[in-house]
């Protein structure tokens, strides 16, 4: 049997006769992967693991909000926190890349909950 194309033009197999569709599961890291978007996924996942990676005490008073284009935003409770964690930042952002289900999160960006919306993520050759 041959592949198929959807409208997507993301290739799929034909289930054997008799049996039924294929899982989503074994079609979407493919789809992931053809439309770049599998490095955003994994960086999805530092939101779900955040506590486990920074502790409960930390959890307790910072909190991830969101993650765009590599770069994990943090709302912490205080500019007391907030400086301490910009000094833990280098090992938080290793311990979120490591092992299997890491992101990719290549920054980390703190402010204080409740404060001004942080500055747009910048790409390209300005981006340091």
């Amino acid at each position: 049997m041959g592949s198929r194309r959807d409208r997507d033009g993301v290739g799929d197999r034909d289930p054997p006769s008799g049996h039924g569709p294929v899982p989503l599961g074994e079609l979407l890291p493919g789809f992931l992967r053809k439309h770049g978007l599998e490095g955003e996924v994994e960086a999805q996942e530092a939101l779900a693991r955040w506590d486990e990676v920074v502790g409960p005490a930390i959890a307790r008073v910072a909190h991830p909000t969101g993650v765009s284009r590599g770069v994990l935003f943090v709302e912490v409770r205080s500019s007391v926190w907030m400086s301490e964690l910009n000094l833990m930042r280098r090992d938080i952002l290793a311990r979120l890349n490591a092992g299997e289900g890491g992101g990719r999160i290549r920054r980390i960006v703190f402010r204080i909950a409740g404060g001004p919306d942080p500055e747009p993520v910048r790409q390209g050759p300005s981006d340091p």
